[in-house]
């Protein structure tokens, strides 16, 4: 599973087009605070990513938005911890591929799956929901993904789904000084 600070991707300066030869897979964008554990590091605070908050950046692009910097993204990729399932699985279980330790979020709470690059995510039947962009959604039911999905797992996780070109651009809002944009051009 690969994890890494929004900060670290900002700071990297890729073009679009190098951005999206390195990150093919979409991601999750969590807003968190780290607390070094024993042997890991835990998520303790997951905070919302309002549509106001993006429309600041979006309106000055220029001032880096300090708050996100340190926010986690997951990319959506297997882990070696469950390799018995396509599914990409997200929960409190050491064996999930994203793990959110976070008192409100089921062991195995829900999976990502993807269809002919389309992203859906699945409740797996979790104790306090799943929710995208307020719809609750039930046990079992696929329910599609677009960017800037917000995606509520229990009370306390907050998420963004973001394709590689939709977090390029949130990205870019962020620090548009430190990327270089460049359209893709179709061969």
């Amino acid at each position: 599973m690969s994890q890494t600070r929004v900060l670290d991707l900002i700071n990297k300066g890729f073009s679009q087009k190098r951005f999206l030869e390195i990150y093919q897979k979409p991601a999750l964008l969590f807003s968190t605070i780290e607390q070094e554990n024993e042997d890991s590091t835990v998520e303790t605070d997951i905070r919302n990513i309002t549509d106001t908050d993006i429309l600041s950046c979006m309106e000055q692009p220029e001032a880096p938005a300090a708050k996100f910097t340190n926010s986690r993204i997951f990319f959506l990729e297997k882990s070696c911890r469950s390799p018995q399932t396509p599914e990409i699985i997200l929960g409190r279980d050491k064996t999930s591929d994203i793990i959110v330790s976070l008192p409100s979020v089921s062991k195995r709470h829900a999976y990502f799956v993807e269809n002919w690059g389309d992203w859906f995510i699945v409740d797996n039947k979790s104790t306090n929901g799943t929710n995208v962009d307020n719809t609750r959604i039930k046990p079992f039911e696929r329910f599609s993904l677009r960017d800037n999905s917000k995606i509520t797992f229990g009370f306390e996780a907050i998420a963004r789904f973001f394709t590689p070109v939709g977090l390029w651009g949130v990205l870019c809002l962020y620090n548009g000084l430190n990327f270089i944009h460049t359209p893709i051009l179709e061969d």
